[in-house]
C-alpha cells in the first residue's frame, strides 16, 4: 500500500487543528469580569484613571439623583491604596536597574515623592457629584507608565492591579448598598424630612412654625 505524504494510512488527509484567536475584552467588559471574579488581564490599553472614573461614576449619579449625602471615605481610602500599589509597582521598576544594596534607599525616596493624600470631598461634591474625578485625578500622573509596565506582559502587575480594583469595587459596593437602603427607608417613610431638609436650618425654622413652635432669629 503506496501512503501519500500528507496522507493518512486510509487515504484521508488529516486536519490541521490551529488554536482559535484570543478574545479580546473593552475596559467596560473587563471590570465586569473583575467584578464577578473572572479572569482578568490588563495590558498597555489600561487607564488607570478612566478605571477608577468608570467604577465610581454610577454611584456618585445615584447618590445625587437621590439627593443623598453619604460617607465616601472608605472608597477614597480603596483610590489611595490603588495608587499605592501602582506607585510601588512603577517604583519597583525604576530601581531594578541599580544596585542591590542602594534599593532600599531609593524606594523609601521614590516613595515620599510619589505619596498622595486623599482630596477631602465636601459636602458640595457630593451634591453636584463632581466627587469622582477628583478621585480620578489621584491616579491621573500614574496612568501612562502603569500602561507602559502593563505592557510589558508582567502578570505579576496585572494580579496585583486587579486585587487591589476589587477593594474599590467592595466599598463601591457598600455604598451602593447604604443608597438601596436609604432609599427603602424613604419609600416606606414618605413623610419622613429628606437629608437636605434635615441639615437646612431654614427648613427645620419652617417645620417648627407649621407645628406652632417659633424660634428666634439667632436660636
Amino acid at each position: 500500500m503506496t501512503i501519500t505524504p500528507g496522507v493518512t494510512g486510509y487515504g484521508v488527509k488529516p486536519r490541521a487543528f490551529f488554536d482559535p484567536p484570543a478574545k479580546t475584552f473593552s475596559q467596560d467588559e473587563k471590570r465586569a469580569r473583575r467584578r464577578r471574579h473572572l479572569p482578568v488581564s490588563y495590558g498597555r490599553d489600561f487607564d488607570l484613571a478612566a478605571e477608577i472614573h468608570g467604577v465610581i461614576r454610577p454611584v456618585a449619579n445615584r447618590l445625587t439623583a437621590a439627593g443623598l449625602v453619604a460617607d465616601v471615605d472608605e472608597i477614597g481610602e480603596a483610590v489611595r491604596e490603588l495608587c499605592v500599589i501602582c506607585a510601588d509597582l512603577l517604583n519597583d521598576a525604576k530601581i531594578s536597574r541599580i544596585d542591590y544594596t542602594s534599593r532600599s534607599r531609593a524606594r523609601a525616596a521614590l516613595k515620599t515623592l510619589t505619596k498622595q493624600p486623599v482630596p477631602e470631598i465636601s459636602r458640595a461634591a457630593l451634591a453636584d457629584g463632581s466627587w469622582p474625578d477628583m478621585l480620578a485625578d489621584m491616579a491621573a500622573p500614574l496612568s501612562g507608565s502603569l500602561a507602559d509596565l502593563l505592557g510589558r506582559a508582567n502578570p505579576s502587575a496585572s494580579d496585583q492591579v486587579v486585587e487591589a480594583l476589587r477593594l474599590l469595587d467592595r466599598a463601591v459596593l457598600d455604598l451602593d448598598r447604604r443608597i438601596d437602603r436609604a432609599m427603602l427607608f424613604r419609600s416606606q417613610n414618605p413623610h419622613a424630612p429628606s437629608q437636605s431638609e434635615r441639615d437646612d436650618p431654614e427648613a427645620a425654622r419652617r417645620t417648627l412654625a407649621d407645628l406652632g413652635i417659633q424660634m428666634k432669629a439667632h436660636q
